[in-house]
């Protein structure tokens, strides 16, 4: 008999800022796409804009890597710890187990 699988408080935060990651990164790179011309630079008002737009987009995408690693970590996490539940369960009934004498 199996156990149903139980979602983890973990893994569901693990699931959000991978997922939270990805939409950060899809958004940027977006916002990047749109402000291509027909020539395909990015147009922009100033120098300063350019360099101030460029820096929190460096940041922006920065947050959203460690976001996405930190969320598969999370996953990782819970998957090895189930792993490891069940082989100690398996060797648990093993023990347990009384041997049959003749």
């Amino acid at each position: 008999m199996s156990t149903p699988f139980i979602y983890s408080i973990v893994q569901i935060t693990g699931i959000a800022f991978l997922i939270f990651g990805l939409v950060i990164r899809y958004f940027i790179n977006r916002r990047r796409f749109n402000r291509r011309n027909q020539y395909g630079t990015q147009g922009f008002n100033s120098y300063e804009h350019r360099t101030l737009t460029n820096i929190g987009e460096g940041f922006g995408k920065m947050g959203a890597y460690i976001l996405i690693l930190i969320g598969l970590f999370l996953i990782l996490l819970v998957w090895v710890n189930r792993k490891m539940d069940k082989n100690a369960n398996k060797k648990k009934q093993e023990i347990s187990t009384p041997i049959k004498r003749r």
